[in-house]
Parts: structure tokens; C-alpha cells; sequence
């Protein structure tokens, strides 16, 4: 029951034009950051933890411009449930794709690396782009609520999106690798792994020892299945890009841990030039301290 009357709310508002539904998302930055002040404490600290060379009117600026952006994927997010091929072509744009077709024009699936950055919720979208001729699929973590999840689900789905939950990874790889379907499988390799993951690592990110997850790594190795990352900028409001950056062609060649540390450089940088658009209401950090060995 509570999934059907969210998923009616989100229906019949994501029928709104962006431009109305951004005045909403102003609406909502006024009420999130200055009335709730959602996870403030968490967003300052991390924030201050980040980036200790910038003074205290320089974090505000940026946490600031975080919150309306993390209003603004709200709503974006929403919008998915009805905007158009055409509309979603021209919002959210593939530099360096042709890269990425060569490797699957010759049978071979890729992984794909991204993180909490831009507008990930549209990320996958990249079948409006190839046409179904071939498979995009995105690894998710289940919600503890089960409507949550459904929604979500229903909105990841768009577009064709194959949606493959953490726990059955490895039985859907290797059933997709015995059909001889070339696929792209995205990661969002920048979450924060629980204490009872085993395959992480500990290394040095935004000033920080940071523990992070090994499992896009560990697929690409396993099945020697070259590495991209997702570079994505946001142009203006309601509109992204993303670059496809090689990491490795030959993941089997790599030493243990080289992808991953290559991808967190990558991200690094990114979130140092446009620091508003990652996810700073996560706790990134909460588990560093279990871990003890940190390259």
C-alpha cells in the first residue's frame, strides 16, 4: 500500500516541467538547510575534514551550493519517471563513447566506475544513447524499506536499465558471460564499506584514511574485463556531461589494489573542482578506524 501511494505521488509530480519543479527545489534547500538542517553536523565535519586549507567562509560557500544541488537531484531524480528519450539525449551527454562501443562491438563487457557524484541517479542512462543494442546494468544495494526500494527500482529501471542486486552479482556475471552478451556494468565504488566486508582497502582520500570497496576491481580482474571511469561535470542546472576515462584496458596485468587507487585519484580530483556535487551527507568515515593497514 505505502508503495502505491508513493509511487502515485512521484507519478503525478514528475509530470511537472524541470523548470517548476526546481522552484520546489528552492523551496526545499530554504527548508532542509536552514529550518531541518539535515545531517549539517555531518556535512560541516566533513567538509572541514576535506579540505583543512580553506577558511570556514570558503566551506560555507561550497556546503551551501551542495545542499540546493542535492535538493536539485531530488527532484531530478523524480523527473525521471517521465522524461523523454529526446529530453534526456540533450540533458545528460557521452563524451568519449565510441571507446566504450569498440570494446563491446567486439564482445567484450566493460566496468564502468563512478561514484556519488553529479547526477548518478541519471547516469545509466546512457541506453538512450546505444538503443538497446546492448546491455547497461547497475549493481544496487537493497533499501531496509521495501517501498523505498521498490520505487527506486521502478525509477532505475528506466530507459531499460538492468538493475543487479549486490548479492547476485557473481551468478548474474557469469550467466551473462556463458550467453556471450556484452554488457556495462556500473559501479558506485565510492561507497563506504560496513564493518563485516572483507574485500576492502585503506588509502589516503580527501585528507583522510579512507576505507573503500574492492568489488568493481575484483570483478574486472576476475574476468579480465577493461575498467572505465565516469567523469561527470555538471554544465549548468539540469544539465551533464559524462566522460568515459580509461583506467585500464588489461585488468589482469594490474597489480591487487592499482584499479581502485587509480579510480579514488580520479574522484579526488574531480570533487576537489566541483566539491558541491559529491554526497557529502554520507558517512564516508565511519568505519576508518577499523581498519589498519592503509596504502
Amino acid at each position: 500500500m505505502m508503495y502505491l501511494l508513493l509511487l502515485g505521488v512521484v507519478w503525478v509530480v514528475a509530470l511537472l516541467p524541470l523548470r517548476i519543479l526546481y522552484w520546489f527545489s528552492d523551496i526545499t534547500y530554504l527548508i532542509v538547510y536552514h529550518l531541518i538542517k539535515y545531517r549539517h553536523k555531518i556535512v560541516s565535519q566533513n567538509l572541514r575534514n576535506s579540505f583543512p586549507e580553506k577558511s570556514e567562509k570558503e566551506l560555507r560557500v561550497i556546503e551551501r551550493k551542495f545542499y540546493r544541488f542535492f535538493c536539485d537531484i531530488f527532484f531530478e531524480a523524480i523527473k525521471k519517471m517521465h522524461i523523454s528519450e529526446k529530453q534526456m539525449r540533450k540533458r545528460f551527454e557521452y563524451i568519449n563513447q565510441e571507446a566504450v562501443i569498440q570494446q563491446l562491438n567486439a564482445g567484450q563487457s566493460i566496468v564502468l566506475m563512478t561514484a556519488h557524484f553529479g547526477n548518478w541517479e541519471w547516469f545509466a542512462t546512457f541506453t538512450v544513447h546505444i538503443h538497446g543494442r546492448f546491455t547497461v546494468a547497475q549493481i544496487y544495494q537493497r533499501l531496509h524499506s521495501q517501498s523505498f526500494d521498490r520505487l527506486m527500482l521502478a525509477l532505475r529501471s528506466k530507459f531499460g536499465v538492468l538493475n543487479i542486486e549486490r548479492k547476485d552479482l557473481l551468478r548474474t556475471l557469469v550467466k551473462m558471460r556463458l550467453s556471450k552478451s556484452p554488457a556495462i556494468y556500473g559501479f558506485l565504488s565510492d561507497q563506504s564499506p560496513n564493518s563485516r566486508d572483507s574485500e576492502k582497502l585503506g588509502l589516503q582520500f580527501l585528507n583522510q584514511k579512507t576505507p573503500v570497496l574492492l568489488g568493481a576491481e575484483k570483478v574486472a580482474q576476475r574476468f579480465d574485463y577493461p575498467v572505465f571511469y565516469g567523469k561527470i561535470s555538471r554544465k549548468k542546472r539540469g544539465y551533464y556531461s559524462c566522460e568515459f576515462v580509461p583506467v585500464t584496458l588489461k585488468p589482469s596485468e594490474l597489480s591487487p589494489r592499482e584499479i581502485t587507487v587509480k579510480f579514488m585519484n580520479l574522484l579526488q580530483t574531480d570533487i576537489r573542482r566541483q566539491p558541491e556535487l559529491w554526497l557529502w551527507t554520507h558517512k564516508r568515515w565511519k568505519h576508518a578506524e577499523k581498519i589498519k593497514n592503509f596504502v
